[in-house]
């Protein structure tokens, strides 16, 4: 998932600044000590999960798969989905 936008958050969950210029965030997240978070786009993260429950309801039908192997094949894709967008946000 490439990021649209980057945000700075404070500890209280309000944002600092956002904006699609990710140096001027990063320069007043850095002011503040703060990490830059990515902003994707509500749509192509919903294509990526529908993906990965379409990923589940097919292991489901595979006979002999127990459903912790399922669970963990879930969240390592899900896993993997959110450090590429961690990396690509970077």
């Amino acid at each position: 998932m490439t990021p649209r936008a980057w945000a700075c958050f404070a500890d209280t969950g309000n944002c600092i600044i956002w904006s699609t210029d990710e140096a001027s965030v990063r320069s007043i997240a850095d002011k503040h000590g703060r990490a830059v978070t990515p902003l994707c786009d509500l749509a192509e993260v919903t294509r990526a999960t529908d993906l990965v429950a379409d990923l589940v309801r097919e292991l489901r039908h595979i006979e002999g798969i127990s459903t912790g192997q399922v669970n963990r094949v879930a969240k390592q894709a899900l896993a993997q989905l959110r450090d590429n967008a961690e990396v690509r946000g970077a």
